[in-house]
């Protein structure tokens, strides 16, 4: 059914009103492709073959705040949590790059002090890594917790709380000070962006 026509439209509404997700032809296909793949996969077999539990919602204290995650999947007995991302190259190197550039080794660190204050138990992390595009591959890559990525995690993560608590404490929030005169980088004056250019409004 298309969701551009009156038929597919109301298809929609009519079960996001009865509380389900409706997805696109393509999502829905790469979702069974990323499963087949995800499932015959010899590590995350042996951990669904053990207890565990999915979209697990973590809720702890940390000097009087309240602190949450959320985690995908949580293995007992073996203290695994695992966390799903998709991504374009899952090779070691390309994925690497995607953790650095969205801080993933800090959501880590962070749901791994959660598990650790909850249960009192170490954990330990791995991301399953799941290609965007054919074939869809589908590999497993841990922070271990004696790695640089997670030292250098926690330390920027108790920074970054230390920061809450002081403007949760003083009330004060702040951002960006006032700019008076906006100043161009080198490069823009250099090489004349926008001289040149005439803009024409039709």
């Amino acid at each position: 059914v298309s969701g551009d026509t009156k038929k597919g439209k109301n298809f929609k509404e009519m079960h996001e009103a009865a509380g389900r997700q409706v997805l696109a032809f393509k999502d829905g296909r790469w979702i069974e492709a990323v499963s087949r793949r995800a499932l015959a996969h010899r590590r995350l077999q042996e951990w669904l073959h053990r207890d565990h539990a999915t979209e697990v919602s973590m809720v702890w204290e940390r000097e009087g705040y309240l602190c949450k995650a959320r985690a995908d999947l949580m293995v007992s007995g073996i203290n695994i949590l695992a966390d799903l991302k998709t991504t374009v190259s899952g090779s070691e190197k390309g994925f690497a790059v995607q953790v650095a550039r969205y801080n993933y080794a800090g959501q880590a660190a962070w749901y791994l002090d959660g598990a650790q204050r909850l249960t009192g138990q170490v954990w330990d992390w791995q991301f399953i890594v799941c290609e965007k595009k054919r074939p869809f591959l589908v590999n497993c890559q841990g922070i271990p917790r004696d790695s640089e990525a997670h030292t250098r995690a926690v330390v920027e993560n108790d920074n970054l709380f230390a920061l809450y608590k002081t403007c949760c404490e003083t009330r004060s929030w702040p951002g960006y000070a006032d700019v008076d005169e906006i100043k161009l980088p080198d490069w823009s004056i250099e090489a004349g962006v926008g001289v040149e250019d005439e803009v024409t409004f039709e």
